[in-house]
């Protein structure tokens, strides 16, 4: 006789309308209809539970982990933005685009509205990478990055992956690593982890790349569905040209110019090095993978032979130039001999350049953008059990979920909690929004100061300390400080105050075209103490913005001013010069360049945007003089004027 599944413990069938959508859609999980979701704990809770039972239905059965990893993004993803933020966003956008459609109104959503908390979000990401500019900011560039990858398929693969296949196939004959996904992820994140500190990310220094300063990690996965790592380092400054002098370009043997072969080596050491470097390091061009239109790889191989053991820089390249004596070495991807043996897998090791840093910004930035056709199937997320969330709120899940592949290992990062980037240094986040951007922050039914009213009720003692100097050294409310911190006293709120010149600090950022006046008030904030903020615009600004305030104030009293902001502007966003215009392409902001003319740039920039709110004086010098296609007040006009720009101002 047929019997429904799921059925209760004492084998009759469970009431139909009490079955959650995980049984329905799972019931061979769950053939006693317990052990399901309850709503006793949270849903990422029972989820990270469930990823960690290694091996067992859950785990290895994909369709489940996928599926379920749907339901937890759109969970959180309601908790973290109610509807009626979405709601507000959605009709803010659509009376300021009128003609745009409900995928453009959605990917706006998706990019700027989803909040970093979402894991994935693009907001996640561009927190990231601010985050790691401004520690690049107080640190200087990484000096070394490192990429480590997974092994699970090669004729050298890691021993950990035999095993877990007999065990797979204790379960079902012919099973491979394939059929474990998540048991693979969780194997390479405990393997990468247990390296790290194990051999490079020694507490006393002893570390394999010498004494690491701070470092960066980020976990990404490839093409294959596999996890991979990229760690940059900071080191001190005396290891790094060991370190650099260490990397190695070349297969650890002879080679027979007659059979056009290498010689393995006889010593069991050298032939386990040789092994690896001919079967792991060697790179190999594709049409689909490194190959540039011109048909030359992206990575510029086949190099160049370089037979010195220390690095050289290549001016025309801008790429360092490893050991590589002979031709032969050409496609060897760069190593360190004692890493490579025991790590047992593909890594690459390089010396950071600034070429290839802005590479590595560029795909930080473009990592979680939504990219392409949205696919915004609301009919699809409502058929998983969703149906009860409000349209705005299954629109913005169903683009966020559905227009990205998602491996099982990308998945298991987020079921196990385990953040996609992560940092030995914490970044500090101070908001300088100006009033009229400003938000005020609800605790227990009280308003949290904003930083500016923290600055201003700053200890007596820092009396001449601008907004900026402040917190870039001082923390403010912490109890006990960070480590090797000095208490220096309260605050006018009773904070107490800590300095601590190792701080990383990340402010508000503002594009100067886009947020013109706001750029301008961090300006202020950089340059003027003061106890009020209403003192920041003087009695003799008429038009009240901040842009004139930095021009009465001598701030800016040039041109060449105004090209020094902007350059200062692009250098923090980690531009790097001759990238920032193909970064600017990708971030839709036009980021100025070294290739963009300056003049030009801030010419526009005052000549075309309104400087802040309209004023009955704005409105007046708008009648009387045309800059362009927008007007600015009349009486910042000669403060920013110069001979070279007057035929323009008067056009």
């Amino acid at each position: 006789m047929d019997r429904p599944l799921p059925i209760t413990p004492d084998g009759g069938p469970i009431d139909a309308t009490s079955i959650t959508l995980e049984q329905a859609l799972f019931p061979y999980l769950f053939p006693l209809g317990a052990g399901h979701w309850d709503g006793h704990r949270t849903l990422p809770a029972y989820l990270r539970l469930r990823s960690m039972q290694l091996f067992s239905p859950f785990t290895l059965c994909k369709n489940y982990m996928l599926l379920m990893f749907h339901v937890r993004q759109a969970a959180v993803l309601a908790r973290a933005c109610s509807e009626q933020v979405l709601q507000r966003d959605i009709n803010s956008y659509r009376s300021a685009h009128p003609n745009a459609t409900d995928e453009d109104i959605v990917h706006h959503v998706l990019k700027h509205c989803v909040p970093a908390a979402v894991p994935g979000s693009p907001q996640y990401f561009k927190q990231q990478l601010l985050n790691l500019l401004a520690l690049v900011e107080k640190k200087g560039l990484p000096h070394f990055s490192l990429t480590l990858t997974a092994d699970e398929a090669s004729a050298l693969r890691w021993t950990e992956i035999n095993d877990l296949e007999s065990l797979l196939n204790a379960f079902c004959n012919g099973w491979t690593f394939k059929e474990a996904p998540v048991e693979c992820a969780t194997h390479f994140l405990r393997r990468c982890k247990d390296f790290l500190a194990e051999h490079i990310l020694r507490s006393d220094g002893s570390g394999i790349l010498g004494r690491v300063e701070d470092y960066v990690i980020r976990y990404e996965v490839q093409d294959r569905g596999s996890l991979h790592a990229h760690i940059i380092i900071w080191l001190e400054l005396a290891d790094v040209d060991t370190v650099g002098s260490e990397i190695s370009a070349c297969v650890p043997a002879a080679f027979d110019e007659e059979s056009n072969a290498f010689v393995p080596p006889t010593d069991p050491n050298e032939l386990t090095l040789f092994n690896m470097v001919t079967k792991k390091q060697m790179h190999t061009c594709r049409p689909d993978g490194c190959l540039n239109n011109n048909h030359s790889c992206r990575y510029g191989f086949p190099c160049d032979t370089q037979p010195e053991r220390t690095l050289v820089f290549n001016c025309l390249t801008n790429r360092y130039h490893y050991y590589r004596p002979r031709y032969a070495d050409r496609n060897v991807v760069p190593y360190h001999p004692v890493l490579l043996l025991l790590w047992g897998a593909h890594m690459n090791l390089q010396h950071v350049t600034q070429t290839a840093w802005s590479f590595y910004v560029l795909k930080y930035a473009m990592k979680g953008e939504p990219a392409g056709k949205l696919n915004i199937d609301t009919d699809a997320m409502a058929s998983l059990g969703l149906d009860h969330m409000p349209p705005a709120q299954l629109a913005t899940a169903s683009a966020l979920i559905l227009s990205k592949p998602i491996s099982i290992a990308e998945a298991t990062l987020i079921f196990l909690e385990e953040p996609a980037v992560q940092a030995s240094a914490k970044v500090h986040f101070v908001s300088v929004s100006p009033p009229y951007m400003r938000k005020r922050v609800l605790c227990c039914n009280q308003v949290i100061a904003a930083p500016v009213d923290k600055y201003a009720s700053r200890p007596a003692h820092l009396e001449a300390m601008t907004l900026y100097e402040y917190f870039s050294v001082h923390l403010v409310g912490m109890h006990g400080g960070v480590n090797g911190s000095l208490y220096v006293g309260k605050d006018g709120f009773d904070n107490r105050v800590w300095y601590s010149e190792s701080l990383v600090v990340r402010f508000t950022s503002f594009h100067p075209v886009y947020h013109a006046d706001a750029f301008f008030y961090t300006v202020l904030l950089r340059k003027v103490p003061f106890r009020i903020e209403h003192s920041l615009l003087s009695s003799g600004n008429t038009s009240k913005t901040y842009f004139e305030e930095c021009c009465l104030r001598g701030i800016l009293t040039s041109m060449a001013d105004l090209e020094s902001m902007l350059q200062a502007y692009a250098e923090y966003l980690g531009s790097m010069g001759s990238r920032a215009s193909c970064l600017s392409q990708h971030t839709r902001y036009p980021m100025p360049g070294k290739s963009l003319c300056w003049t030009t740039v801030a010419w526009s920039l005052i000549a075309t945007r309104p400087m802040g709110p309209l004023t009955p004086s704005m409105m007046k010098a708008r009648q009387r003089v045309r800059l362009s296609r927008l007007l600015i007040p009349e009486s910042s006009q000669h403060l920013v004027s110069d001979k070279n720009h007057s035929a323009v101002a008067t056009s």
